[in-house]
């Protein structure tokens, strides 16, 4: 059997191992012939033979390493690149809670807060909707068919609506660029004017907030803005002075009015009273003023009606109701108290004076 040369045993090793390293480079490469020049065993002396197979393995190898290297190489220009980086924001808010609403002006704040990650950059805008109205000029809350008047601002005078930057509004913008992480609070200023108490209940509307980026980034977001207020079924109220001015007694009686002013939430039905007054023994039916030092006294009376025939009392139930009934209109409404003095009162001169409490029932 002839024998193998040493030197062929060695080229096959190299075969194999060029087979492997460019397996590894180059996956779809499954076999790899070796082209190295024909070699004959016969009489050649084994010097060229070495000679001649060395060349044989360096030039295959050094091509191999030459397509690897160069495999190598195209892997990183055509490796698809990594997007471009971007901020990302989310939204959050506290909401626009006005409390109890009576009647007089009311401002709150509320806010919006922009949670920006990733490693990108971007300048941002904040954008709100109308609500419930569909128009900014006056966005609106409701409880049923009841409405109540409102808007947000931008700004702590309440000057500029926070709208869309449009139709004379303005809208929130970040001024700056927005690096992540970052957090971002932009502060909602509500006011709600001064206006005529609705109808006693929960008043509820929703804005939208839209996080638009203008540059570099894809942080478009969305996100419901509550705004509530409380109506309660609240009434005040408040009287004037009844001044009858001089009384000169004989056969000529004397009249004089003040006024009670009610202001109840719309709706509200109230029931006003007024009592016997401050002297010791008076009646809701015969009242009485006195002097300073309570030792001489000038009756008088009060009544619904501008004829004096309808006593004003102080009883709030049923048949020996003598008060007076009305209904809110969510603003104040005035109310006469008509005072009538009798003639015949021949009395000491001075000031005569009395105090009657005005109880208001709701």
């Amino acid at each position: 059997m002839p024998q193998k040369h040493p030197l062929a045993s060695a080229r096959a090793l190299a075969g194999l191992a060029l087979l492997m390293f460019a397996g590894l480079a180059w996956a779809k490469v499954k076999s790899v012939a070796i082209a190295s020049p024909r070699v004959a065993f016969g009489n050649v002396s084994g010097s060229k033979c070495v000679s001649d197979l060395s060349d044989g393995i360096r030039g295959v190898v050094a091509a191999r390493w030459v397509r690897a290297f160069a495999l190598t190489a195209l892997l990183v220009v055509i490796a698809p690149t990594p997007a471009h980086a971007v901020a990302v924001c989310t939204l959050s808010t506290t909401g626009v809670s006005f409390g109890t609403f009576s009647g007089t002006a009311t401002t709150i704040t509320g806010t919006i807060t922009m949670n920006c990650t990733g490693t990108g950059t971007s300048t941002a805008t904040l954008d709100l909707s109308t609500g419930s109205s569909g128009v900014y000029t006056q966005r609106q809350m409701a409880s049923g068919t009841s409405t109540l008047a409102y808007n947000l601002y931008t700004d702590a005078a309440h000057t500029t609506i926070w709208g869309n930057n449009a139709g004379g509004t303005s809208h929130y913008n970040t001024g700056n660029t927005v690096k992540p992480p970052i957090v971002i609070t932009a502060t909602i200023y509500g006011s709600i004017p001064a206006q005529a108490t609705p109808a006693s209940g929960t008043y509820e509307d929703s804005v939208t907030v839209t996080l638009t980026c203008t540059a570099g980034g894809a942080c478009t977001q969305t996100l419901a803005v509550p705004i509530t207020a409380q109506v309660l079924g609240a009434c005040t109220v408040s009287a004037s002075e009844l001044n009858f001015g001089n009384y000169t007694g004989g056969a000529s009686l004397t009249t004089g009015q003040a006024t009670i002013t009610a202001h109840c939430a719309a709706g509200q039905t109230y029931l006003i009273g007024l009592n016997e007054g401050s002297y010791p023994g008076a009646t809701t039916t015969s009242r009485k003023m006195t002097t300073a030092d309570g030792t001489d006294t000038l009756s008088y009376g009060l009544y619904i009606d501008a004829a004096d025939t309808l006593n004003w009392g102080n009883s709030f139930n049923g048949a020996t109701q003598d008060v007076v009934e009305g209904v809110g209109t969510g603003s104040d409404q005035a109310i006469p108290v008509y005072g009538k003095i009798d003639a015949g009162q021949y009395v000491r001169p001075g000031q005569y004076e009395d105090t009657v409490l005005v109880t208001l029932q709701f």
